[in-house]
């Protein structure tokens, strides 16, 4: 039982959701400020990525197992969508006050920038900036390291779109991971909010998804898709086991079987709407659970039950385990 995906160009936006509202005017915006300096914007970016990338590796060195700046496309991205919003013009001198300039013409106009997440190409969980018409990867070397830095494309030729629902997700994060994803049954208050748990080699144990765009699209579709992820078969035992003992000295709503009360908590949603305080304590529970789950990191290397079971997974681990991956 799923809704409709909402195909309306000019709905609300969910919260970095990949898609150009007021396209014409942002079009026009775009080909008379951005398209005829795009070798300078790039060029301005590509000035902040260097600024950026030794304080970056210097702080996380590796993520996932994987050296700078594989992996880190969000936090790259981070990073520079705050140096942005940091700079001011007076700070800037010669052709990269002249770049930076482009830019604040835009925007001074109605042009729109902000960032976004999606599906690109059906491989990727992938954050990237929406400029106007133009899409806009300020880490494109997350995945392969010896691509450019940043690249800039037409935002209708990226291959960026919106995640459909829950069950695209799962899709997508088993394929890009390289992991596996399985309904939450053992948080089941948290279920019909983040109704997957991700067990991926090097990266460890999570509830997913856990973003402002996943969370508001879950509640878009009165948590239709959540509760097909939750209707599915139940986790390994010996993945529950682990998870029981790592949450043993918290009350966190740990439930062995836990997929009725998670049913429960769909239908229960559906019929009174959450509001946003109670999306904001699900997502401090989430966040509290994952913590725990975090010590886990580093323990995943392989995915079957046989093999998950002969897993320590309890022993204490400093390394956090990252929400996305590009």
């Amino acid at each position: 039982m799923t809704e409709p995906p909402n195909n309306d160009p000019e709905s609300p936006l969910l919260p970095n959701e990949p898609r150009v509202p007021g396209v014409a005017q942002q079009r026009a915006l775009t080909e008379r400020f951005l398209l005829p300096r795009l070798v300078e914007i790039e060029a301005l970016l590509r000035g902040i990525r260097g600024r950026l990338d030794a304080p970056l590796a210097r702080a996380q060195p590796r993520k996932a197992n994987k050296p700078y700046p594989l992996g880190q496309g969000l936090d790259i991205s981070l990073a520079v969508k705050q140096e942005l919003t940091r700079l001011r013009q007076s700070d800037l001198t010669g052709p990269a006050g002249r770049d930076h300039a482009a830019l604040v013409d835009f925007l001074s106009h109605g042009g729109q920038m902000r960032q976004v997440w999606g599906d690109l190409r059906g491989a990727y969980c992938q954050n990237a900036f929406l400029a106007g018409t133009l899409y806009i990867d300020v880490a494109n070397d997350s995945v392969f390291a010896k691509k450019p830095p940043v690249e800039i494309l037409p935002f209708e030729r990226s291959g960026l779109v919106a995640i459909r629902d829950c069950l695209h997700f799962g899709q997508l994060a088993r394929r890009y991971w390289g992991g596996e994803l399985y309904p939450n049954h053992l948080f089941p208050q948290l279920g019909p909010w983040f109704p997957w748990i991700s067990v991926v080699p090097g990266a460890g144990v999570q509830l997913e998804a856990g973003n402002d765009f996943m969370i508001a699209l879950t509640r878009r579709d009165r948590f239709c898709s959540a509760q097909q992820v939750l209707e599915q078969a139940a986790p390994p035992q010996a993945l529950a086991t682990a998870i029981a003992a790592q949450v043993a000295a918290a009350d966190c709503g740990f439930h062995s079987r836990g997929q009725e009360a998670a049913l429960a908590q769909c239908a229960e949603l559906r019929a009174t709407p959450p509001d946003d305080a109670q999306r904001d304590r699900m997502a401090r529970q989430f966040l509290a659970i994952n913590r725990r789950l975090a010590a886990m990191a580093n323990k995943v290397t392989v995915l079957s039950c046989a093999e998950v079971s002969r897993l320590n997974l309890a022993e204490p681990s400093v390394s956090p385990v990252p929400l996305w991956c590009k």
